[in-house]
């Protein structure tokens, strides 16, 4: 099984029924999960390292023992949808492969430490919940590559 490791919940219904629906498409080739934790609030730099560290112990605790661990990361390396499906298509023969969206302000150090590879969307900066919907629907996008579908055209 995979999963999207996540910290926060999606507030806005298009984005959660993006998320859900490319989400299941693809777990139709690919078994998938998605957890969501809890995000912390923070205002000072203080409370923003505290909470980074926080978010960073619950996500370390969710990855399921021996997972190839991908985090998306604004510095990961940037792909175009063919070199994403390959990677996947890669991914496929480790078994339990887990991707992690951090919270707003980032991961923590022993996150990024965790990570077997790191990936960008974009080098834009999107909300969580866009970056949840566009993971999802890559991976879909990603599967139908694969398998030499039509959805990408």
């Amino acid at each position: 099984m995979w999963q999207i490791v996540c910290v926060g919940k999606i507030k806005q219904g298009y984005w959660r029924e993006a998320a859900e629906d490319y989400s299941r498409r693809f777990g139709l080739w690919q078994p998938l999960k998605i957890v969501e934790l809890a995000d912390e609030g923070a205002e000072t730099p203080a409370q923003v390292q505290r909470a980074m560290e926080r978010e960073g112990q619950r996500i370390l605790a969710a990855l399921p023992a021996g997972a190839h661990v991908v985090l998306l990361d604004i510095d990961g390396r940037a792909m175009d949808s063919e070199s994403f499906a390959a990677k996947v298509s890669d991914w496929r023969n480790l078994g339990r492969v887990c991707f992690v969206i951090g919270g707003s302000f980032g991961v923590s150090p022993s996150v990024r430490e965790r990570a077997n590879e790191r990936i960008s969307l974009s080098k834009m900066t999107f909300p969580h919940a866009t970056a949840r919907a566009l993971l999802c629907e890559q991976l879909y996008r990603a599967a139908c590559i694969v398998q030499g579908r039509a959805y990408h055209k």
